[in-house]
């Protein structure tokens, strides 16, 4: 005999966070990271902290060459030129990276959690917890982003409890009821 007594749906503030895939900010430019091109926190002020961003430079045309050419007509029109885009990108990088800093945005992680029960005769069970997460997930991406992660969950969760033994039918019961942040 098995049931599934619950599942949960939480979303937690990812406290083993790493933002390092926008870049660093430094007192002064450094070498030795894999991209060595450092541009200044504020252009009017060369003198102050400076931001070496992970992607976007140095630049190179080579980066472009996964984009078609409408598509990089459409970036130079609007920067005047691809380099002028990577280093509005970068900007950017940094903008989002200072936002991180002020606690403007976080991030999640997204637990989706099946409680099981398994017993042989009906009167001695035990119980154990199916669980599938992503985590990583910036707070600021926006709830279809979130609806699709928890779409991708449930999946991956459903195929668990399938082996597990579970019905289809067991598994719809449970998500219909399930519970949110508990």
């Amino acid at each position: 005999m098995k049931k599934i007594n619950k599942i949960t749906l939480k979303i937690e503030i990812d406290e083993n966070l790493d933002v390092s895939y926008l870049g660093e900010i430094a007192e002064t430019p450094r070498n030795g990271y894999d991209n060595e091109a450092w541009i200044p926190v504020d252009p009017k002020n060369p003198n102050g902290e400076w931001f070496s961003p992970y992607n976007h430079l140095p630049h190179k045309d080579s980066n472009w060459d996964h984009v078609s050419q409408e598509d990089k007509d459409e970036v130079i029109k609007e920067y005047g030129s691809l380099r002028k885009a990577a280093i509005a990108y970068a900007y950017q990088d940094l903008e989002r990276l200072q936002n991180f800093y002020a606690g403007r945005w976080w991030m999640e992680g997204i637990i989706l959690r099946a409680s099981i029960a398994v017993s042989d005769d009906g009167e001695h069970w035990a119980f154990g917890e199916v669980t599938t997460s992503l985590w990583g997930i910036e707070s600021d991406r926006g709830e279809d982003y979130k609806h699709t992660i928890v779409k991708d969950l449930k999946s991956e969760l459903e195929h668990e409890l399938t082996l597990w033994g579970f019905t289809k039918e067991e598994i719809n019961n449970a998500f219909s009821e399930m519970k949110t942040n508990e």
